[in-house]
């Protein structure tokens, strides 16, 4: 990485992480009240960010967790929604019947399918993976000439996009899609794998998938 554009990273992600450069505040009625220092405000204007608060790659969490309300609302209560991402939420009744998605796992530049993995009932499943999957994934990745691929998994503390794992899966029948990924975030957008978190998860009701010399393993297993 060009030593210029990784400062550009840094700096930028100095002023993500200073409450006193950017925040939010609710204000009630549903509405939140956008604070930006002024040092921010000339650092965007001179590097094109017009953006100071994004979901990233967590918008189709929230989505998927406001549509299943709102059906849920209006008695739909049987079936699954999905995102082309990685995001699903089972709507609840037993009557939507069981669903399942595949697993898939990269090998350097090999990506195969590892296993299916099932879910029922009311349940959040999240799969995340640094690698395009599928139809329509394509736009959250770039794939280098050299085979490397950047993703949308970035850490705030430095800017970088990051991957303990190619992939993981996380579901819950307790959290949202959306507190689920907060959970499984830090797990996942690291420099390493540490099983433990993946057994702490567990131990607040988070299933966690990943793949392990080749097999599917469950974390605290």
């Amino acid at each position: 990485m060009k030593e210029e554009l990784r400062r550009f990273y840094e700096e930028t992600a100095a002023f993500i992480n200073d409450p006193g450069a950017v925040r939010i505040e609710l204000i009630g009625d549903n509405k939140v009240k956008l604070f930006v220092s002024d040092a921010y405000l000339d650092f965007a204007e001179e590097n094109g960010i017009t953006r100071f608060v994004d979901l990233g790659w967590m918008m189709n969490a929230f989505i998927a967790d406001y549509m299943a309300a709102k059906l849920a609302e209006n008695g739909y209560t049987a079936g699954v929604i999905t995102s082309y991402d990685g995001f699903m939420r089972g709507l609840g009744d037993s009557k939507g019947g069981e669903y399942s998605f595949d697993f898939s796992h990269r090998e350097g530049k090999d990506v195969s399918k590892l296993a299916s993995l099932h879910f029922s009932g009311e349940v959040s499943g999240i799969y995340l993976h640094d690698y395009p999957v599928g139809n329509g994934d394509g736009g959250n990745y770039y794939v280098r000439e050299d085979g490397q691929i950047r993703h949308s998994f970035v850490d705030i503390s430095d800017g970088l996009c990051k991957s303990a794992l190619p992939e993981i899966a996380a579901f819950s029948s307790s959290l949202s899609c959306a507190k689920t990924a907060l959970k499984l975030a830090p797990v996942y957008i690291s420099d390493t794998f540490e099983e433990e978190e993946a057994a702490a998860l567990e131990r607040e009701g988070i299933t966690v998938y990943y793949c392990d010399g080749g097999k599917l393993r469950r974390g605290g297993e």
